[in-house]
C-alpha cells in the first residue's frame, strides 16, 4: 500500500504536471527536470533485490505505476491501486507484483512527455515490465475510468493495446471484482515465468523431520520441493539423533540435491538399542543366524529322530516274532 506521503506528493505534483503538458512540449520540458534529482532512488528501492543472506538476486519484479487523478481521495486511489495489485499478481508467477512507492520516481513518471523517458525510469527500478493505473474522473464525480498498460522497461513501449475498466462511483471503496474482470486480459503481455528451481534433501535415516526455510516438506525420505533461487535453510530432526542444520545456494533453474548425515545422540544410544532388541521369549537370529540353524540343535533333532526310527524298528520285531498275543501291537512284517 502506498504511504500516506506519496499521496501528498501526488496531489502537489498532478495538478502541476497537468498544466505543463498543456503548454507546447518545448516549454513543457523544464517542468520534467525533476527526472535528473531521481537518480538516487534505486539506491532507496530495495524491493526487488534479495537479502544479503540469500545470496542471489531476486526475479525483477513486476511494478505497478500509480497515475491517478487529482479528482479521487487518497483512499480510493488506494483500492484502486491493490486491486490491481492483487489481480495482476497471479498472471506473474515467480516473479513479485509491487506498486511503484518511490516518491521521486512517481513525479520524474508523471512528468515524462516520451515512453522511453518512464521506460528508463522502470529500468532504474529494475523492474521486469511495468503496469501504468491511469485513472480518470472526467466530471469530477460518478464513474472512474482505470486504464490499464503494460510496457517494456528501457523502451517504454506498450506490450498490447491499454485495457479499459470502468468502475461505478458507489464501488469505489472496493473495486476489486471490476478490476479482477479485465485485468485477466493482460496475461498475453505479462513476463514469462522465470526457471524453476528445486531441492532434494536425501537423509541416512527414514522418518526424520525435514524443513526448508522453517516450512516442514515431511518425514524423510521426501522427493524434490520447488524453490526460488538463493540460499537456504535446511533443518532435519529425528528423536535419538542429533539434530542438523546446513545451508544450501540454489541457483536460477537449477535442481540442487542436499545430503544429511544425522548422527546417533550418544544419551540416546541405549535406548535406540533398547528398540532394536527383541522383545523377551522370542527367538532372535543373533551373531550366529536363526536358531534353527544352529549345530546343536540339527544335531539334538539327529539323535531324537535316532531314537524314534530304533524304537518303531523294535516294536515291530517284538509284534512279528511273538505269539499273536492280545497285548501284541498288530505291526505287518519286516521283510
Amino acid at each position: 500500500m502506498l504511504r500516506s506521503v506519496t499521496f501528498l506528493v501526488l496531489a502537489a505534483a498532478v495538478p502541476r504536471v497537468a498544466a505543463a503538458q498543456e503548454q507546447p512540449t518545448r516549454e513543457a520540458q523544464p517542468e520534467a527536470q525533476p527526472a535528473p534529482e531521481a537518480q538516487p532512488a534505486p539506491e532507496a528501492q530495495p524491493t526487488p533485490e534479495a537479502s544479503p543472506e540469500a545470496g542471489t538476486p531476486a526475479e525483477p519484479p513486476v511494478v505497478i505505476v500509480p497515475l491517478p487523478t487529482q479528482d479521487l481521495t487518497p483512499e480510493q486511489v488506494t483500492a484502486i491501486l491493490d486491486a490491481v495489485v492483487s489481480s495482476v499478481a497471479p498472471l506473474c508467477p515467480g516473479r513479485a507484483t509491487v506498486p511503484l512507492e518511490d516518491e521521486q520516481r512517481l513525479i520524474a513518471i508523471l512528468g515524462c512527455a516520451e515512453p522511453a523517458c518512464v521506460g528508463a525510469q522502470l529500468a532504474e527500478a529494475r523492474a521486469m515490465a511495468g503496469v501504468l493505473v491511469r485513472m480518470a474522473r472526467p466530471r469530477g464525480r460518478g464513474p472512474v475510468t482505470v486504464t490499464l498498460e503494460v510496457v517494456d522497461p528501457v523502451s517504454g513501449s506498450p506490450r498490447m493495446d491499454p485495457v479499459a475498466i470502468e468502475i461505478p462511483a458507489d464501488s469505489l471503496e472496493a473495486p476489486g471484482e471490476a478490476v479482477r474482470a479485465a485485468a485477466g486480459q493482460l496475461a498475453p503481455a505479462m513476463p514469462a515465468a522465470p526457471p524453476r528451481s528445486s531441492l532434494l534433501v536425501a537423509v541416512n535415516v527414514d522418518e526424520a523431520t525435514v524443513t526448508v526455510d522453517g516450512s516442514a516438506v515431511g518425514p524423510s525420505p521426501v522427493g524434490p520441493v520447488e524453490v526460488p533461487p538463493g540460499r537456504h535453510t535446511v533443518d532435519v530432526e529425528r528423536a535419538g539423533f542429533v539434530s542438523a542444520r546446513r545451508s544450501v545456494d540454489v541457483g536460477r533453474g537449477e535442481d540442487a540435491r542436499l545430503d544429511v548425515m544425522l548422527e546417533v545422540d550418544p544419551e540416546n544410544a541405549e535406548l535406540l538399542a533398547a528398540d532394536a532388541a527383541p522383545l523377551d521369549g522370542a527367538p532372535s537370529s543373533g551373531p550366529e543366524g536363526p536358531w534353527y540353524t544352529r549345530w546343536y540343535v540339527v544335531a539334538g533333532g539327529g539323535v531324537v529322530l535316532a531314537a524314534l526310527i530304533v524304537g518303531i524298528v523294535a516294536v515291530a520285531a517284538s509284534g512279528g516274532g511273538g505269539d499273536g498275543g492280545q497285548s501284541a501291537i498288530p505291526v505287518p512284517p519286516i521283510e
